[in-house]
């Protein structure tokens, strides 16, 4: 009975050892990128907070600080190998636009990234938008309801939402 004991102990020890060796060997992609949800909170928390501040901003009349923050949260939610190619260079420059007072380039930048990223218009959405007759309602309008995907878990729609809303803070240059 005791042969027995000993011989299942050491083919249990077998087993934790091979499983702690293979855990070791994953390559880096393979393993998750958070660990916890605590690491996952944060970034939670950070873009809620620039979406806050970016509306604030929009609710003061300073546009440009308003839009920098939301391009921002775009930078934040959508790690780089997901983005189609040139997408994160056309927000950079979309914010740089809108930081240094160019709004009609910074629209016309977020225009440009809106078209990379936009499912084909019969595709359908999930969210529907109240468009009102002022464009400032409109524009926290869609802010707001990204502020809702990105708390679903929605990025993509998010990332949508908040270009849509950019994209109507002044009108496009010709």
């Amino acid at each position: 009975m005791k042969n027995w004991a000993w011989i299942l102990i050491l083919i249990s020890a077998v087993v934790i050892s091979s499983c702690e060796r293979q855990k070791q060997s994953l390559p880096a992609s393979d393993k998750p990128l958070a660990k916890t949800s605590e690491e996952i909170y944060p970034l939670a928390q950070d873009v809620d907070s620039k979406i806050a501040a970016g509306l604030d901003h929009f609710q003061k009349g300073s546009v440009a600080e308003g839009a920098g923050l939301l391009l921002d949260v775009i930078l934040l939610v959508k790690p780089s190998g997901d983005w189609p190619e040139g997408f994160r260079q056309t927000i950079v420059a979309a914010k740089e636009q809108f930081l240094s007072g160019d709004l009609g380039n910074g629209v016309k930048s977020v225009s440009e990234a809106l078209s990379q990223v936009q499912p084909p218009p019969n595709a359908e959405s999930g969210q529907k938008i109240e468009v009102s007759p002022s464009i400032a309602e409109t524009v926290q309008n869609y802010i707001m309801s990204a502020r809702e995907e990105f708390k679903e878990g929605n990025a993509a729609n998010g990332v949508i939402l908040i270009l849509k809303a950019l994209e109507l803070v002044s009108p496009r240059p010709e």
